[in-house]
């Protein structure tokens, strides 16, 4: 019956790339339980995979907000997302592997 869960953390959210590796690294306003879901299983910390499972269940959103600096907006996971379907939303990465999952367009059809 939560209206929301919140994840306090170390950083502002979830960043589109590792702030220790990137410093161009800034926080993903919105994402969908599947983006998460995708993410955690791909190496983000804060998350793992099984937490999204009872809040896609009961619609609750998941935020993910900065102990020291309260006042950030975060990332919010829920159904909607971001809704720009055109715009990457992170990068996570495991040491010695790679994967790539590429969209596009071709004459208006989305392929992938």
């Amino acid at each position: 019956g939560a209206r929301e869960v919140v994840i306090w953390t170390d950083v502002s959210g979830v960043m589109t790339a590792d702030p220790s590796l990137v410093r161009e690294a800034y926080p993903v306003p919105r994402l969908t339980y599947f983006e998460g879901i995708e993410l955690a299983s791909l190496g983000l910390k804060m998350l793992h995979p099984r937490t999204m499972v009872p809040l896609m269940a009961k619609g609750i959103p998941l935020c993910i907000r900065n102990t020291m600096r309260p006042d950030d907006p975060g990332t919010r996971i829920d159904e909607r997302g971001g809704g720009d379907v055109d715009r990457p939303s992170c990068v996570t990465s495991l040491e010695d592997m790679a994967l790539f999952d590429l969209q596009a367009k071709v004459h208006g059809e989305r392929i992938q």
